[in-house]
């Protein structure tokens, strides 16, 4: 949580990482709050998803052994007050 908090605007969210091989932090972001949602569907402690899309883009980071899994980083991200509004519902 405190990485985020120190980001100085959106664009540090949306900004690819040097190296390439991760996804931008806005996926960290949102990745969080959707294991907690996942795990949760598992334990039957929740019926039905949170945000069905949101869970299908943040449920899974980057498999070293898969380079395709690269092309979420050319995807168009939700906005960060929609990812703060889906971990302020989960």
């Amino acid at each position: 949580e405190m990485l985020f908090t120190g980001f100085k605007g959106e664009e540090p969210f949306y900004r690819p990482p040097v190296h390439g091989l991760r996804h931008p932090q806005i996926f960290y972001y949102g990745h969080i709050p959707c294991l907690y949602v996942n795990k949760l569907r598992v334990a039957g402690v929740l019926s039905k998803p949170v945000n069905a899309y949101f869970e299908s883009i943040f449920e899974v980071g980057v498999d070293e052994m898969l380079w395709d899994d690269m092309h979420k980083n050319d995807m168009v991200w939700p906005t960060v007050s929609e990812v703060y509004e889906y971990r302020k519902d989960v």
